[in-house]
């Protein structure tokens, strides 16, 4: 009854973001799989349920988005359009989430003026979440699909919190504890939840001894069961990218994330130079029009939204010391995901600072910079489908004759789309090519792939051998992978190999180098 009472007294909200979530996403409907992706359905296929017991053998601890995947492959088969429908409903979903979160912690916090309300601002907030540029990673991209699933499942989590705020019912308490375990078995990522919920309960000056116990204990029960968990499957507590990056908390590293993140979100930094100082201007000349004649009410809408700030920087903890290649390129903006969810819900609270017709000339405009953006990123996705599937049709036409090829030059990824990072063998015996004996690994061995480091921002240079190898090829592609060689001064130098089949992938088609 309260599900349809909610749907009924939203339902053109819910109805504009639907469209909206589809609409943004329609050219990438049949984008095909990247890289990891056929890693991830090869072990599906190979392992099975069994594989939930050791997560693929990877060291990020998954156990909820392995089961949910593995349903997935089971029900529909290997159908990136399926998987992609799922995505884009799930990513629904979330928005969901941030727009009634959005209005519970505006509406508490009474941040909005007199001629706004909260459902403009939670409207907002879901708009600009589904609409930043930033979510096309997460979204096209089936490995991926953890972080929507902890993120959806986190939101539920501090939506019931929020709901116990309001309603003091220990059911809620209860739920909130269920989906937190539950979001972190999806991803990491949300391993940061806890002190969120905290800085909410400051913001929201609520805080009890009575509430303060109950989330303590609730909140190290919670995670010490997880990490119990972690260790008793993966026989490590911390995993993912190793102790030596999860645990550096070098206060330089630390610092430049922060400047990253922010240069990301406030200034949209990769798109352009000219975009960047202007957005620049723009926070700036907004920030400052603020505290032109500040009132009492003035000066504690700017507390909330400082608290809101201070919340989306505690939501980057869990990636701040990962790379940020997402500064240059698409690659890596899978860790903004969840702190994109509090980035929207701040830059929707600031909007109760102006005027009615000020929030809607800028609410429409970034909405549609934002939009325009997500657009055009989408393209570079539907250009590296198209550079994938010319090569995996090259390979499949040759390979009718040619059983031993050396490939020159395996794109890595196109414009941070990562096409064949890992994967490649994989990916043709998808396709059904299991003629091809081509084995896929960064070791110098037999039947190997050889990654060779280029200074080409959108390729890094690789061998694929299909038999034994003399020593003077090792001592050759050990020297061009220690002196990082120039794409070209390979291509040149990598004839001195002596294959008879000796192909160079230019993104359309394979040429014969010798």
């Amino acid at each position: 009854m309260a599900i349809t009472t909610t749907y009924i007294a939203h339902k053109k909200t819910y109805v504009f973001l639907l469209v909206l979530v589809f609409g943004l996403y329609s050219q990438t409907m049949n984008l095909g799989f990247y890289s990891d992706d056929y890693l991830g359905i090869n072990g599906y296929q190979t392992q099975g349920i069994q594989g939930f017991f050791n997560n693929l053998g990877v060291p990020f601890f998954m156990p909820i988005n392995y089961l949910f995947q593995f349903a997935e492959l089971k029900i529909f088969g290997v159908n990136y359009t399926t998987f992609k429908i799922i995505n884009l409903l799930l990513f629904y979903l979330t928005a969901l989430f941030v727009y009634h979160i959005s209005r519970r912690i505006n509406s508490q916090l009474n941040t909005f003026s007199p001629n706004s309300n909260s459902n403009f601002t939670g409207l907002l907030a879901a708009t600009l979440f589904i609409a930043s540029p930033y979510q096309t990673e997460t979204i096209n991209w089936f490995a991926s699909q953890a972080y929507i699933l902890s993120t959806l499942l986190a939101l539920v989590s501090l939506n019931y919190y929020l709901m116990f705020k309001e309603s003091t019912k220990p059911k809620h308490v209860i739920f909130y504890f269920l989906f937190f375990f539950l979001s972190i078995l999806c991803k990491e990522i949300s391993i940061i939840l806890p002190i969120i919920i905290f800085a909410i309960a400051l913001l929201f000056g609520r805080l009890t001894k009575e509430s303060n116990k109950l989330f303590l204990i609730g909140n190290i029960t919670t995670l010490g069961v997880y990490f119990l968990m972690r260790y008793i499957f993966l026989g490590n507590i911390i995993g993912g990218y190793g102790v030596e990056t999860h645990l550096n908390f070098d206060l330089e590293i630390l610092g430049f994330g922060i400047k990253a993140y922010m240069a990301k979100f406030f200034l949209l930094y990769r798109y352009s130079a000219t975009l960047a100082l202007t957005l620049g201007f723009v926070f700036l000349a907004l920030a400052i029009s603020i505290f032109v004649k500040p009132s009492s009410a003035t000066r504690v809408k700017i507390s909330a939204v400082a608290a809101l700030l201070l919340i989306f920087i505690i939501s980057l903890f869990p990636v701040l010391n990962l790379e940020t290649s997402f500064l240059g390129s698409i690659q890596s903006d899978r860790y903004g995901y969840l702190p994109s969810v509090f980035f929207a819900i701040l830059i929707s609270s600031t909007f109760g600072f102006y005027s009615k017709r000020m929030c809607y000339i800028i609410a429409l405009s970034a909405f549609s910079l934002y939009c325009t953006l997500t657009i055009y990123t989408n393209q570079i996705w539907v250009e590296a489908s198209e550079i994938r599937d010319n090569l995996v049709l090259s390979i499949d036409n040759i390979s009718r004759n040619d059983k031993n090829i050396l490939l020159v030059n395996l794109p890595d990824n196109y414009r941070g789309v990562y096409i064949f990072r890992n994967g490649f063998s994989e990916s043709l015996r998808l396709k059904n090519n299991s003629s091809l004996r081509i084995a896929f690994t960064h070791e110098i061995l037999e039947n190997a792939v050889y990654e060779l480091k280029s200074n080409k921002n959108d390729s890094s240079t690789s061998l694929i051998l299909n038999g034994k190898l003399t020593k003077k090829e090792k001592s050759n592609i050990q020297h061009y992978h220690s002196i990082d060689q120039m794409k070209t001064e390979l291509i040149m130098k990598v004839s001195d190999l002596k294959r008879e089949n000796t192909y160079y992938f230019n993104k359309k088609k394979l040429i014969k180098i010798n």
